[in-house]
């Protein structure tokens, strides 16, 4: 690069393409960079040649800072960007691609019969928990019998069935793991609250009290105690025998199952009629409030670190509310059409996403901070109830619908080892691309003459080995070794 000449040091010069930078500034600034770097004779060189002395003081490492600022102005516009990405290049402009967003399908497993409610995975990511219920033609069948099922997470990915609860007499509404991940709360319709070892199945105890019902439960964060919201509108604190220790009465829940604690055990958290929050100080026996005006709460999630609540509404909004004192809405998502009893999560690295179902059976992220809507999955044929991302795996995001099925989403994986097929639908449209060593068929719709956007992929064959388009573009068959046709 050309250093300014002396003859050119005009103070009111500007340079760059939005002629915002004024020469004799930035001069002074690359002076003072080279001299806190320690190469005096480069210093020397550019104040003579340029002509432009370091007469005022700049600020100590001032163009590191600027540097600094612009790094973290294009990660925070950064669509897809990821925490997990510690270093940042300064010779090109910083962008994280989509495979940092779990959009492929790994895992799409179906259940014999009934729907998915809920997700939940475990603290450290080993095991996932669902809530599991029936069509309305198929409940009276089996009302006396609810289904938690739970998998274990291989370390491929894989999701292997682990064990099935049959033992609640009415149907569950909230699980909970606990701090250790080796036992599990579940909660029956205003009815009793079960611990169980996992993967044993054993019910350790069963938490009731004579005259009312559970609505939800939650554990404190050490594990030793745990909460329940009772139907009568109170919350009750347990010893893991089954001692009451604390009871705290009057309009302190409704029947909404979501309950939560924060990461100091000190505030508990629940919703005291339709449209308001109370996050209650049981140490101190105070109480503070947040309200949604005109909206009806679905549900809440707290985030990980205790500061931030996520609530679906019914209006088919996201509100994410800031907790720390006095609380504040903060940021909102809309594009979905959530079910009544949807839960959002956040998710990612650093929870930076936020995800949900709805009822256009997509799945729907967001990026937390901008509030963009960034990608939906398709893949579910029903109403999507729930989502739950790996709190370990940042790139492992699960989804459960009313067709029975799980479905587990992962990143995009780095490039093939080979194509084997490639193939443009006939009006040139899209282009299909499969390979022999990848279970995917690859889709991407092509936008310009250079430029190709990712519609999506295909999974369900073990290895498709030929793709062809349909004369109408609409339809594409895959054919694998040994296997099926699929249309």
């Amino acid at each position: 690069m050309d250093l300014p000449s002396a003859s050119s040091q005009g103070g009111d010069e500007f340079v760059g393409s939005k002629r915002a930078i004024k020469k004799v500034e930035l001069v002074r600034v690359i002076t003072e960079a080279l001299y806190s770097l320690g190469y005096d004779r480069a210093r020397e060189s550019l104040e003579r040649e340029s002509g432009i002395q370091l007469r005022q003081t700049v600020p100590y490492q001032r163009l590191v800072d600027l540097v600094e600022q612009a790094i973290e102005y294009q990660k925070g516009a950064c669509k897809f960007h990821s925490s997990l990405v510690k270093e940042v290049c300064l010779f090109t402009n910083h962008h994280c691609g989509r495979e940092g967003v779990p959009t492929r399908s790994f895992e799409n497993i179906r259940l014999n019969e009934g729907g998915i409610k809920s997700l939940f995975f475990s603290h450290n990511g080993k095991y996932l928990a669902a809530i599991r219920t029936f069509d309305q033609d198929l409940y009276a069948a089996v009302a006396s019998i609810s289904f938690v099922t739970i998998w274990e997470t291989e370390g491929n990915g894989a999701f292997n069935l682990e064990v099935e609860l049959f033992d609640n007499q009415k149907p569950v509404t909230y699980i909970t793991w606990s701090p250790d991940n080796l036992q599990l709360l579940t909660c029956s319709t205003q009815e009793s609250v079960r611990r169980w070892s996992i993967p044993s199945c054993e019910c350790l105890h069963i938490y009731e009290k004579v005259g009312v019902g559970m609505v939800s439960c939650e554990w404190s964060p050490d594990g030793k105690t745990i909460f329940t919201s009772v139907d009568d509108d109170s919350i009750v604190m347990w010893n893991l025998e089954g001692k009451e220790l604390r009871c705290w009465s009057g309009n302190k829940s409704t029947r909404i199952a979501d309950l939560a604690i924060t990461r100091d055990g000190t505030e508990v958290i629940t919703t005291c009629n339709e449209n308001r929050i109370l996050l209650f100080d049981w140490k101190s026996n105070t109480s503070r409030f947040l309200t949604e005006e005109g909206s009806i709460i679905v549900s809440f999630c707290l985030s990980e670190d205790s500061n931030y609540l996520l609530l679906s509404l019914l209006n088919q909004e996201l509100h994410l509310w800031c907790i720390e004192v006095p609380p504040k809405l903060v940021k909102v998502y809309k594009g979905h059409s959530p079910r009544s009893s949807a839960r959002a999560c956040f998710g990612g690295a650093g929870q930076v996403f936020i995800a949900s179902g709805s009822e256009d059976s997509q799945v729907y992220i967001w990026d937390r901070e901008t509030e963009e809507l960034i990608c939906t999955l398709s893949g579910h044929p029903r109403n999507v109830n729930a989502v739950c991302w790996n709190p370990v795996d940042p790139y492992m995001l699960a989804s459960g619908s009313d067709d029975g099925t799980l479905r587990v989403w992962k990143k995009l994986q780095g490039p093939w080892s080979q194509i084997k097929f490639l193939q443009f639908s006939h009006d040139g449209k899209y282009l299909a691309a499969a390979s022999p060593t990848d279970p995917y068929v690859n889709i991407w719709e092509v936008k310009a003459i250079d430029s190709f956007s990712w519609e999506g992929d295909l999974f369900d064959h073990k290895n498709p080995v030929t793709i062809t388009w349909s004369p109408d573009n609409l339809q594409l068959l895959t054919c694998s070794t040994q296997e099926a046709v699929r249309r």
